[in-house]
């Protein structure tokens, strides 16, 4: 899917709170839909792309277990349009403490960028909502990261 339709089809999930449950999943049973945007899971040590959050609260049945969404407990997966190595750790203790807090983003880019994630973005994010948030500018360019709770799989 090309980065600009993936984007908008990320927005319209996020503002409908819907869950999004791929077909498989990773490391730690999270599951997450990876792809060209590239992405960075956080929290608890495991990678992928990112997957939007139901409601706060929220379960949903999936073959073989339950989805569980929760930042403060599962931490966050960010995606990143047009990456080229960048990531960002967004921790479930990151997410609790609910303080802003400015993030490199470096990962294995040959360069930096900043992204400043507000206490407003923590609360949503405490809330089990995403967030979308642009880096700073270098080298002539930014990324527009979108930043979602971590879906964990549970045995049924």
């Amino acid at each position: 899917m090309e980065n600009t339709n993936r984007r908008a089809f990320m927005k319209s999930l996020l503002g409908t709170g819907v869950a999004l449950l791929a077909g498989t999943s990773f490391a730690a049973n999270f599951v997450g839909c990876g792809g060209s945007s590239g992405g960075s899971g956080n929290g608890n040590g495991s990678g992928g792309g990112g997957a939007a959050s139901a409601p706060s609260g929220a379960s949903g049945a999936s073959a073989g277990g339950t989805v569980q969404n929760a930042c403060t407990t599962n931490g966050t997966v960010a995606t990143f349009d047009f990456n080229h190595g960048h990531m960002l750790n967004v921790t479930a203790q990151d997410v609790s403490a609910g303080t802003a807090k400015t993030y490199h983003i470096q990962g294995t880019a040959d360069h930096d960028h900043l992204v400043q994630v507000t206490a407003q973005d923590f609360a949503n994010l405490m809330s089990n909502q995403g967030i979308t948030e642009v880096s700073s500018v270098n080298l002539g360019h930014q990324h527009t990261i979108t930043v979602v709770c971590a879906q964990l799989m549970t045995d049924a």
